[in-house]
């Protein structure tokens, strides 16, 4: 019999306050559970990362279930970067002015520098209705080109407009990925039209696609403050999906800081590349309609195979 271990993928329930609503996500029954990690060694701890989707069978509380397919867990990066932008031509305690957006260029700047070579970026502004200031690639000249275009936009905060559409993206991408969001934003009133059922569709794209979403919140000198009931769903909602999905949360006072703060997501995305080198991502099938499950067990058919069984690749 080959030596094995299992470790239990369990479901938890979370709650966030939003627009004096208490929104309840069960991540398990949206679809965090139709997909775990495995790190695979065999008897001298070398990775085994060329397992075949026969070769692993996976029973929810003892139920089997159909494996989908098994791939490298450390897939190219497709990152969408979400960026304040609000303001007029001059600079103003609400919005984002020439100064604001100064900082906001040159920090966005170090961070696709510091970040790995080929990874696919897009950029989408946060003020108005979503328009793509640029749309997936890995010319990174081109990336850098167009974030010296980032200007003021008049229209107000379109913060869960710009999810919305920044998960849809992910939800359509023709090629296997590893999405990552990162959003750099102030407090600002939400001009989205924010509802349960829009607010849901985005949690359930972000677990079913496995999406880390980082954010820095930029909130000026009266810290944690808010100029309208909007300003709260932004602040909550950046601080509970950085969590939900283990994702960096950053504030800053001032927008002077934002360059090193968007270079220590850099190496968190780096970091994490390398923590995923060596594993693999199962994705397999759940009925729709049947409850999150207590525990997930693994079997592998190759002998002589020891493995750990994470539901976010995370190695404790």
């Amino acid at each position: 019999m080959s030596p094995s271990r299992r470790r239990a993928v369990r479901c938890w329930h979370h709650a966030v306050p939003v627009l004096g609503l208490l929104l309840l996500f069960a991540p398990g029954a949206a679809s965090a559970q139709e997909r775990f990690y495995l790190r695979v060694v065999d008897m001298l701890g070398a990775a085994v990362v060329d397992l075949r989707t026969g070769e692993i069978s996976v029973r929810e509380d003892g139920i089997e279930r159909t494996v989908l397919d098994v791939r490298l867990a450390n897939l190219p990066i497709n990152l969408t970067i979400l960026i304040d932008n609000i303001g007029t031509r001059r600079t103003t305690t609400s919005g984002v002015g020439a100064a604001r957006l100064l900082h906001y260029r040159a920090g966005l700047t170090k961070f696709v520098e510091a970040l790995p070579a080929n990874q696919m970026v897009s950029i989408l502004p946060l003020a108005g209705e979503p328009r793509w200031l640029l749309r997936p690639t890995i010319d990174r000249d081109r990336i850098l080109e167009q974030i010296t275009r980032l200007t003021p936009g008049r229209d107000g905060m379109h913060f869960l407009d710009a999810l919305t559409e920044a998960t849809r993206e992910i939800e359509e991408a023709d090629a296997p990925t590893r999405p990552v969001i990162v959003i750099v934003t102030a407090p600002a009133r939400e001009r989205s039209r924010v509802t349960q059922e829009r607010y849901d569709v985005v949690i359930d794209r972000l677990l079913r696609h496995g999406v880390t979403l980082h954010a820095v919140m930029v909130t000026g000198r009266q810290t944690g403050s808010a100029g309208g009931p909007g300003d709260d769903f932004i602040s909550q909602t950046c601080a509970y999906l950085t969590e939900l999905t283990n994702g960096y949360h950053g504030r800053l006072a001032a927008t002077t800081g934002i360059d090193e703060r968007l270079t220590e997501i850099a190496a968190v995305i780096r970091a994490r590349s390398r923590e995923l080198s060596r594993q693999l991502v199962v994705r397999y099938d759940r009925p729709v309609g049947d409850p999150p499950a207590e525990q997930v067990a693994v079997e592998i058919a190759r002998d002589d195979l020891r493995w750990d069984l994470t539901s976010d690749g995370r190695l404790r």
